[in-house]
């Protein structure tokens, strides 16, 4: 976790913004969705937050050609005709990928430090020796 306010060059007046998922998609994840907490301040200073959420009207059709005219934007992603309910659709999928490889990943770390534990739990009893022949187990 980052603290925005402790970042050389803040100011109070910097605005944070969070892209969410339709920009993510948008952009191939040029601007990637973010996951974030807020903290309370310390008392030294200050927050104002003002979530502000943009919904697209479900029949409405997008179309971001005219944003890329000559093709030259690697990162858009070129999309017509798609009514925003079906984009809807699509990140309620992607995002239960993401989750889905968020808690794989977690678990996957928690068995590395389990392992990591008993390792360092059977060398402290002396149940495994400490050699390097022993290390690539």
């Amino acid at each position: 976790w980052v603290s925005v306010e402790a970042l050389e060059g803040t100011t109070p007046l910097d605005v944070e913004v969070h892209a969410g998922d339709f920009l993510a998609f948008l952009t191939r994840d040029y601007f990637p969705a973010c996951a974030h907490r807020v903290l309370r301040p310390d008392g030294r200073s200050g927050r104002l937050s003002m979530p502000m959420l943009v919904r697209l009207r479900p029949e409405h059709e997008l179309d971001t050609r005219r944003y890329d005219e000559g093709g030259r934007i690697a990162h858009l992603v070129e999309v017509q005709g798609v009514r925003c309910a079906e984009l809807g659709k699509l990140f309620d999928v992607r995002g239960k990928r993401l989750l889905e490889e968020h808690r794989a990943a977690v678990a996957a770390e928690a068995e590395r430090r389990e392992r990591a534990r008993a390792y360092r739990e059977a060398v402290r009893t002396g149940a495994r020796p400490l050699t390097p022949d022993s290390e690539s187990d």
